[in-house]
């Protein structure tokens, strides 16, 4: 009786310095991958997503992309900036990446990039017209049409 007991206790050891044993091992693997070279690099167009009406936005073009993973296609890497119920102003927005096929990690640098939102405006103004030489001799100015009427600057 004190054999088996003796036996699942040592069982019981075995199990728990496996568990470690192997948790241990995980995180090794896991902490090689940047020394690895399985890591790589991209510059991505950074795209604004939902930006109000009226509004003109002025911020940075590119941002780098770091993927870990077996990623096959570069160019698939979307970065973007999500500009919804911003207003005019300066504002410091995160930097979101769509999903990546194959990839285990992707990291952006810079996390967070500054924008400027400008309100739009316009100016309407009417079109004129003025007559700079009389018309000849036997001829009579009747009318003057001016189409388009308004311009919008």
């Amino acid at each position: 009786m004190n054999q088996r007991k003796l036996q699942k206790e040592n069982r019981t050891g075995l199990k728990i310095v496996s568990i470690v044993l192997s948790c241990l091992l995980w995180f090794y693997v896991a902490n090689q991958a940047p020394t690895a070279g399985n890591s790589n690099a991209v510059q991505v167009n950074l795209q604004y997503y939902n930006l109000g009406d009226g509004l003109t936005c002025s911020g940075p073009d590119k941002v780098s992309v770091r993927v870990f993973g077996a990623v096959r296609e570069k160019d698939s890497i979307v970065a973007y900036v999500d500009l919804a119920n911003l207003g005019p102003g300066v504002t410091e927005v995160a930097v979101k990446v769509e999903p990546v096929r194959g990839a285990l990690a992707v990291f952006v640098e810079p996390n967070k990039v500054k924008i400027e939102l400008k309100q739009m405006s316009e100016h309407i103004f009417t079109i004129g017209y003025e007559i700079s030489k009389n018309p000849p001799a036997g001829y009579q100015l009747m009318d003057l049409i001016t189409v388009p009427e308004k311009c919008v600057v």
